[in-house]
C-alpha cells in the first residue's frame, strides 16, 4: 500500500504569502490568535514545558539560569521565506503553551539569533 504524495511545505508556504499580502492585518491577527490558543490547549493538556516544546519539534535547551532557547524551528522551511511571520507566529504559540501550562515558567520573548528559533524563554 502507498500513500499519495503530501506537499506540507508548499502548503505552509501559500498560507504564509497569504497571510504576509493582507494588508489589513485581519490574517496575521487571526494567525496570531489561532497559535496562542493551539499553544494553551498544548500547555494544558502536557502540564510540562519542556517536554512538550520537544515534541513540538523546537529542540529546547535550558541553561543554568533557566533561560530556555529553540535549538531547531520546527517551521524553519516557511521561515527561510517568511521569518517576520513565523517568528510572530512562534512567539504567540510558546507564549500560548507557557499559558497553558500554568506555570511560573517565564516570559517568551523574540530574540532572534543565527542557527536557532528566533523564541527565547527568560524566567521570571
Amino acid at each position: 500500500m502507498s500513500l499519495p504524495a503530501r506537499n506540507y511545505r508548499l502548503l505552509g508556504s501559500l498560507l504564509a504569502n497569504a497571510a504576509s499580502a493582507d494588508a489589513s492585518g485581519v490574517v496575521l491577527k487571526a494567525l496570531h490568535q489561532a497559535a496562542r490558543e493551539e499553544g494553551k490547549n498544548l500547555g494544558q493538556g502536557s502540564g510540562e514545558l519542556l517536554p512538550l516544546l520537544d515534541e513540538l519539534g523546537y529542540e529546547p535547551q535550558a541553561d543554568a539560569q533557566g533561560e530556555i532557547t529553540m535549538g531547531n524551528c520546527p517551521f524553519h522551511m516557511v521561515a527561510q521565506h517568511q521569518a517576520q511571520l513565523v517568528c510572530s507566529m512562534n512567539l504567540q504559540l510558546v507564549s500560548g503553551a507557557l499559558e497553558g501550562c500554568q506555570m511560573d515558567c517565564g516570559l517568551a520573548e523574540l530574540s532572534p539569533r543565527p542557527g536557532r528559533c528566533c523564541v527565547v524563554v527568560h524566567p521570571h
